[in-house]
């Protein structure tokens, strides 16, 4: 008995091996396309291009890492809100973190934000974060809040070519 236990461990040690010196992960830079929809005390859209590194293994992706210039909008035209970001986005798996920079203006004030996020993600594809909305400045505009929720859809080719 003991020595078929032997065996059994020096077969799944030799596969073991044989996947993990075979599972090289590849890398692909692109710039591809990002948009969204946050919730922060209103619905604001969001879109924006994006660079980054496609992270994918032998059959299938495992994340993303790149950096994103994009803005966010509201839908409201009594109360106009555009909101410039830079962002730095960083996908494993299933769980994703960003950090970003907005300025929101109304064309009166400038509301300058850091938002750290983290959340779910299938991949680097879809994402759905919760963030806080840290001011940078003493100005504020009443419609921005601290917390927000945001679902994000990256569109890179090379990470749609390898699904």
């Amino acid at each position: 008995m003991r020595n078929e236990n032997i065996l059994r461990l020096v077969i799944k040690s030799f596969l073991l091996f044989i996947f993990i010196g075979n599972c090289n992960v590849a890398y692909s830079q692109e710039f591809g396309f990002s948009g969204g929809v946050s919730y922060e005390k209103q619905f604001l859209g969001e879109s924006g291009l994006l660079y980054g590194t496609a992270l994918y293994g032998p059959c299938t992706p495992i994340g993303y890492a790149g950096t994103k210039l994009s803005t966010e909008f509201n839908f409201n035209s009594n109360r106009f809100l555009l909101g410039p970001k830079l962002s730095c986005e960083f996908d494993f798996a299933l769980f994703g973190a960003r950090l970003s920079v907005i300025d929101y203006t109304d064309f009166k004030l400038h509301d300058l934000r850091f938002s750290p996020e983290v959340g779910l993600t299938c991949l680097g594809v879809f994402g759905l974060y919760y963030g806080w909305n840290i001011p940078l400045t003493s100005e504020r505009i009443e419609w921005v809040s601290s917390n927000r929720i945001t679902f994000i859809i990256n569109i890179d080719k090379e990470l749609f070519d390898n699904l």
